[in-house]
């Protein structure tokens, strides 16, 4: 064999030898690199989302929530850090009672929305495969009230109260289905201290004679539509509609 041709050889095996282990290292470092994106792709778009931010949300995401109440007894309960050595006896130490839950609300979001009603268009009847017929309620879209809205109709109702008489530790009914007036009622009767009796809307007439007899309410709020449940001779006041004594 000519010096030449050993020499072609050679250098054309060098070449592939060369290319595949080049193309191999091209191959490795791709996979590498894609394998770190998918890795830490997560952190570096946290990182530059975050980038001078407040960090107290993810301080608060990561804190200790809980612990050992003896840490020297594995078998020991759990309890939140913040009443490590108590049971907590309420929500905030500005939350003493429920009366003072909408003073909060107007101090901390007096401008944001609450209260969410959605009006009903129209009720269908609907079959069910059973035979069963069951009311379709078509609905609206929703109308929310503002907290300040809400905390002045509040001190209005608690007016209102207040200008029939009433005082604290008296007892007053609220028969209504779940609306945002039962709310509303509520907390203005929680202000004023008075004594808040409640009865389910969908009783008979029997029961609901029953509960009123005999929780001596000397008041009875309720809507329209379930007055021709009452005849007992209270004063009954609409929440939506007019005042009318009996």
């Amino acid at each position: 064999m000519s010096p030449n041709a050993f020499s072609r050889i050679f250098s054309t095996a060098v070449n592939t030898v060369f290319k595949r282990f080049l193309l191999s290292l091209i191959r490795t470092t791709l996979i590498y690199i894609i394998a770190l994106l998918f890795v830490h792709l997560p952190t570096f778009y946290y990182y530059i989302t975050t980038l001078g931010k407040d960090d107290r949300k993810y301080e608060k995401q990561k804190r200790i929530r809980s612990q050992l109440i003896d840490s020297s007894d594995p078998s020991s309960p759990y309890r939140a850090v913040e009443v490590l050595h108590q049971l907590q006896t309420q929500p905030e130490d500005q939350l003493e009672t429920l009366a003072v839950i909408p003073d909060l609300c107007l101090q901390r979001h007096a401008d944001k929305e609450t209260l969410g009603v959605r009006e009903i268009l129209d009720v269908q009847d609907e079959t069910q495969p059973n035979g069963k017929l069951y009311k379709k309620f078509l609905l609206g879209d929703y109308k929310f009230t503002r907290y300040s809205e809400a905390c002045d109709r509040i001190n209005s109702i608690g007016r209102g109260l207040l200008s029939f008489g009433f005082k604290s530790g008296d007892k007053i009914l609220i028969y209504a289905e779940t609306r945002p007036e039962w709310l509303l009622t509520a907390f203005a009767a929680f202000r004023h201290g008075l004594t808040l009796v409640t009865l389910y809307s969908t009783l008979g007439e029997e029961a609901l004679k029953h509960g009123i007899n005999e929780s001596e309410v000397k008041i009875i709020i309720t809507s329209h539509e379930l007055t021709f449940k009452l005849d007992v001779k209270l004063l009954l006041i609409f929440i939506k509609g007019r005042l009318v004594t009996q």
